[in-house]
């Protein structure tokens, strides 16, 4: 069997008299390697970028970013002793460069580095889905989710009421709007409404509506989320959290199709197709009388169980790499990897994430990449950053023999 070697591309800006000398070296090592400088970049594209950074990049760092980001890859900082001075510098290189290397060149050590940089930005862009795409509400590749996709698409087209269970940021809306998205009544309004969160001397009005002069306050007629859903599908979420008295009033909605508004005598009917939601046991709640059985008999006709992150460690990945470049998006910043090198994965941040009991699910995923609840995984970035900063902005060292002792890769480890 013949292995096709993969096709490795350099794009080397703003090089200097050390970067041409290293390029042959490259070649040979099977890179196809191109220069040009920072304003003739223009379209070209390429695998990793190695550029030779300057003062004026500094003074003026939007073009430099703009590269960056425009490129979705990984790039590499030439640093001089010139440019090592600069105040600012340890900063700007860890928040948008994979690593960095000094002049002169360590030659072994830049090939290494430019394969690991090679490697990250291959695993960007299998672990990539757009924020945007709604064909992608459900992310991940795991077990759990390949059957939870396929149980939905069997439930999408059918009409019956489907009750969504499982843990508290399991993505139970996520499910629901998929169902909506996948049936016919995609075209429809998608209305959801947390049962939980709204007061209950407000819910009965919020659910139904109210006519003018139904109570103090009601100075004009309102619908209610029920009927603004008319011909679409109505969410309930923590449909274990209803008052007694309003599930007497939804039982009545799903056994006629039609509603009362408060303080209205009308019947108005409603075509909706109803999807519940709860982290509760509704089992005990009948049990215990909190819940009624007829309510419970008529929501839970088809049920989907959403597994919690414990159960889906194959999907952290690609959790990760989504949510980093969401706030990426959101906050104009480069997003940082979250997966180092593969070669050694329990000392990286990924490979940390990997080894944690997720107590739910996406909900403490969505924290981490912005500086939420997993200390561990924190810690490990901020020891990395602040390795590269204290060693970036130690001015008065000799440069490339400390550069050669620390042989600092780019999860802030040391190797000699």
């Amino acid at each position: 069997m013949i292995v096709t070697p993969v096709q490795r591309r350099l794009l080397v800006v703003d090089p200097c008299d050390d970067c041409y000398e290293l390029l042959p070296g490259l070649r040979a090592a099977g890179w196809e390697v191109d220069s040009c400088t920072l304003a003739a970049v223009g379209e070209r594209s390429c695998d990793v970028g190695l550029l030779r950074l300057q003062p004026y990049h500094l003074e003026r760092p939007e073009a430099v970013k703009e590269l960056i980001s425009r490129s979705g890859t990984e790039w590499i900082a030439v640093l001089t002793q010139e440019v090592l001075r600069l105040q600012n510098v340890g900063d700007f290189v860890c928040e948008w460069f994979f690593d960095f290397h000094t002049l002169p060149f360590d030659v072994s050590r830049v090939q290494v580095t430019l394969g690991r940089a090679f490697g990250m930005a291959r695993l960007r862009g299998k672990g990539y889905t757009a924020v945007d795409e709604p064909e992608h509400e459900l992310l991940g590749d795991s077990r759990p989710i390949r059957e939870l996709r396929k149980l939905l698409s069997k439930l999408a087209p059918t009409e019956s009421p489907v009750l969504i269970r499982g843990d508290s940021g399991t993505g139970k809306e996520l499910v629901a709007k998929t169902l909506h998205r996948q049936s016919q009544r995609h075209a429809k309004p998608f209305v959801a409404i947390n049962c939980g969160a709204i007061p209950e001397h407000l819910i009965q009005s919020e659910l139904f509506g109210h006519e003018k002069g139904a109570f103090t306050g009601a100075h004009q007629r309102k619908i209610g989320r029920i009927e603004a859903a008319n011909g679409g599908t109505l969410f309930l979420d923590e449909i274990g959290d209803l008052p007694m008295e309003l599930q007497a009033n939804l039982l009545r909605f799903l056994q006629e199709k039609q509603i009362e508004r408060v303080g209205g005598s009308q019947p108005i009917p409603v075509d909706v197709r109803v999807l519940a939601a709860t982290h509760v046991d509704l089992e005990a709640a009948v049990a215990k009388g909190t819940f009624r059985e007829d309510l419970y008999y008529r929501l839970n006709v088809l049920q989907v169980v959403t597994a919690p992150l414990r159960e889906r460690h194959g999907d952290v990945a690609m959790l990760a790499n989504h949510f980093a470049r969401f706030y990426s998006q959101e906050t104009g910043r480069r997003p940082a990897a979250s997966a180092k090198t593969p070669w050694w994965p329990w000392g990286t941040t990924l490979g940390r994430a990997m080894c944690v009991s997720w107590p739910t699910a996406c909900a403490e995923a969505w924290c981490w990449p912005k500086g939420g609840k997993s200390k561990p995984l924190i810690w490990v970035c901020r020891v990395s950053r602040q390795f590269r900063r204290r060693w970036l902005h130690w001015k008065t060292i000799n440069t490339a023999p400390n550069a050669r002792r620390c042989a600092m890769c780019s999860t802030g480890t040391a190797t000699t």
